[in-house]
This record gives C-alpha cells, structure tokens and sequence, in this order.
C-alpha cells in the first residue's frame, strides 16, 4: 500500500486495513491518532505537518529495514 493509501485511509478514521506490513500498521495508526489531534483542535495545523513529514520519514526507514 502506498503512503497515500495509508494516509486516505488514515484521514477517513477508517478501521485498520487487512494485510498492511507492520510499518505500514504503525504509520496507519500513527496518523490516525494525528489526524484526530488536528480536528479536535489540540494541534495546531504547522505542528501537524511537522509530525506528518517525521512520521513518513521514519515510516521510509522502517519500510526498507522491513523489506531487507
């Protein structure tokens, strides 16, 4: 699944798609739990960016650790 899968499925609150590899689960959940902290208004919109490009980032590294 692609990161923009993730995130679409993320942003919809969506449950937790089938047969995601283990750093995609976590990315999934991480930016579900991000997403809601935006909308509830306990972050603001440049922190959330900020955590977003953290969290894809570590995702990036984790994904090729995974696949090694």
């Amino acid at each position: 699944m692609t990161i923009k899968e993730i995130e679409d499925f993320a942003l919809k609150d969506s449950e937790l798609p089938a047969k995601l590899t283990q750093p995609e689960q976590l990315l999934f959940l991480q930016l579900r739990v991000l997403y809601r902290d935006y909308s509830a208004g306990k972050i603001t919109k440049d922190q959330g960016s900020r955590e977003k490009q953290r969290l894809i980032s570590e995702y990036e590294f984790a994904n090729l650790h995974y696949k090694a």
